[in-house]
């Protein structure tokens, strides 16, 4: 078994996102909007312009300090934290006066910790549900005796509970792993990789997320990354040397997909079955 280590991503990799929505989103609304001191209705209104305007442009991803970190519409959350960081954005360039007069606006860093508090508050008020199959993948894993740890952005003690709950609580969990942070001055690895049919690169130097890779399995030949996110959980991860498994999602693209299945250490797994067979045959 030349596989030893197995890296999971939880939220829409093991768990359904939409079914685990519960009442994330009007938390999360309530804390954001107390923070701003803003009225609720133009609130919404500002936020619907946000979002039907970052999905009508195919190029448009989830930025932040000017990197496009994934796609826009990886998975509610990522489109939720996109979405509050653009419409932060547009509150510093002065777009919406006269619709939002919030009691102060937060700068760049100020607006990352800003959204990344109202996740981690609204997380606990999510309903977690998990996918068709995935508990019966991570008991294969640990009965075949893989070192499985779950690698999150979300915080580590909502995960542990989850587990906990589900029977899986000698699994380790390492939360906020800020996958999406960008560090142009890491430069053990290239900016970015050319992916078929996607018009940018997507970026590489995730120094946070390198180093919780590192910590966990040394040995990239030793480890596989599985997620549903292709550029926040996968591209980093292959281009190290670790195996990757891409879950079916609704979110999953053409071009991530074949990506996935021709690279010589991927694959996209349309179910949990195909995935565990691959990891086995590693």
């Amino acid at each position: 078994m030349t596989i030893d280590t197995v890296i999971c991503d939880f939220d829409g990799t093991l768990t359904d996102s939409e079914a685990s929505l519960g009442g994330f989103f009007p938390e999360y609304e309530r804390l954001f909007i107390e923070a701003l001191g803003i009225d609720p209705s133009s609130y919404a209104r500002a936020l619907g312009i946000v979002q039907t305007e970052l999905r009508a442009d195919p190029n448009k991803g989830w930025e932040l300090a000017g990197h496009i970190v994934a796609p826009i519409n990886s998975d509610p959350f990522a489109f939720n934290t996109a979405s509050h960081t653009d419409l932060l954005k547009r509150l510093r360039e002065g777009r919406f006066e006269g619709m939002l007069s919030p009691s102060y606006v937060p700068n760049e860093k100020q607006a990352g910790e800003l959204t990344n508090k109202c996740h981690l508050a609204a997380y606990g008020e999510k309903n977690i549900v998990f996918r068709d199959g995935a508990k019966r993948f991570v008991e294969g894993l640990l009965q075949v005796g893989y070192n499985v740890t779950i690698v999150s952005n979300s915080g580590t003690a909502a995960i542990e509970k989850a587990l906990e709950d589900n029977g899986f609580s000698n699994i380790p969990v390492i939360g906020m792993a800020r996958k999406y942070l960008i560090d142009p001055r890491f430069t053990n690895v290239p900016v970015g990789v050319n992916i078929p049919g996607l018009v940018r690169q997507a970026l590489l130097r995730r120094k946070l997320y390198n180093a919780v890779l590192e910590r966990i399995c040394p040995d990239p030949s030793k480890g596989v990354m599985v997620g549903d996110n292709f550029e926040l959980d996968l591209v980093l991860p292959l281009h190290k040397g670790f195996a990757g498994v891409l879950t079916n999602t609704p979110a999953a693209v053409g071009y991530e997909i074949d990506y996935m299945n021709a690279h010589p250490k991927g694959m996209y797994a349309e179910t949990f079955e195909q995935a565990l067979s691959f990891i086995r045959e590693r």
